[in-house]
């Protein structure tokens, strides 16, 4: 993975569940957890690139939090909070 900054790091699984968690922890979401995990690790294989930047893995998690708007209003404050 590289970072904003350009420096690499190996891509941390945790870390991104991490960060998704605590978006949906803020906004009372922690339910879709496991939806929303699997939404945004299946479109990150799909990229099938070796290297992938932050702000893409940033892009796909705030996208799909932002396609759950219609479904539960409370996505869109997930989106501000990741």
């Amino acid at each position: 993975m590289i970072k904003r900054d350009g420096r690499e790091e190996k891509f941390k699984i945790e870390k991104l569940r991490n960060s998704i968690s605590k978006a949906l922890e803020y906004t009372d979401l922690l339910s879709y957890m496991d939806e929303i995990f699997e939404e945004v690790i299946s479109e990150i294989c799909e990229l099938n690139k070796v290297k992938i930047k932050s702000t893409e893995i940033a892009d796909r998690v705030e996208r799909t939090f932002v396609s759950k708007i219609i479904e539960e209003p409370k996505f869109e404050r997930a989106a501000s909070a990741y």
